[in-house]
């Protein structure tokens, strides 16, 4: 499972992000423009978005992992697929005051939540 993940999954579900991100630009002069503010230089932006290649192949072009590269994703809150699963959780089981699985019916004690995203 981990090397699926380093090898295909991961790279496939990055490719995908950057097409979405490709499609959400849609005109020329946006594209040409967002990626020139991504420190490409202008004939190689002009050069990619006129280009009549489909989303695929411009999503793997240089240029385009240049300008949404790795680090910019993660930056951005995209999860490294190996990292999170990788990632020990902690799990803590929802115990009452008294450290008991329930309690006595009418002692008046309340359960504590304890929620699988309020890790300490």
């Amino acid at each position: 499972m981990k090397r699926a993940l380093e090898n295909k999954i991961c790279p496939w579900v990055r490719n995908a992000i950057r097409v979405v991100i490709w499609k959400q630009w849609k005109i020329p002069c946006k594209q040409i423009s967002l990626l020139v503010k991504l420190e490409i230089n202008e004939e190689e932006a002009k050069g990619l978005t006129y280009c009549r290649r489909g989303y695929q192949f411009k999503s793997h072009s240089f240029v385009i992992q240049r300008a949404i590269s790795n680090s910019r994703l993660k930056r951005r809150g995209l999860l490294d697929h190996l990292e999170y699963y990788l990632k020990p959780i902690a799990f803590k089981p929802p115990y009452t005051e008294d450290r008991t699985y329930g309690g006595v019916r009418g002692s008046g004690e309340t359960m504590v939540s304890h929620s699988l995203l309020d890790v300490e």
